[in-house]
């Protein structure tokens, strides 16, 4: 994965380390908001979700009318932002 990869390993160790309960999970994500295609990321993040273990059959449809409920944006925004020509171009 590159550099990200580092960031990423680190920043899960430091959140798992801060045991938030969900209300400071939530704070967390208000204070600096995810775009809309790592709205998965957070759903797994806040909830303690992990999909990989339980296979193809994972329904991320309640947790996405959750986190639109919040005000965080909807399953349409996430699948929006993901066919973005833009994260496929080059710089």
């Amino acid at each position: 994965m590159g550099g990200g990869e580092a960031h990423i390993m680190l920043w899960g160790k430091w959140w798992d380390d801060q045991r938030f309960d969900e209300d400071h999970r939530i704070a967390y994500f208000r204070k600096w908001p995810p775009p809309a295609c790592w709205l998965e990321w957070m759903i797994c993040a806040v909830w303690d979700i992990r999909p990989w273990e339980v296979g193809e059959d994972f329904d991320y449809d309640p947790y996405f009318a959750r986190v639109e409920a919040l005000g965080f944006g909807s399953k349409q925004d996430y699948e929006k932002d993901l066919e973005d020509p833009g994260w496929l171009q080059s710089p």
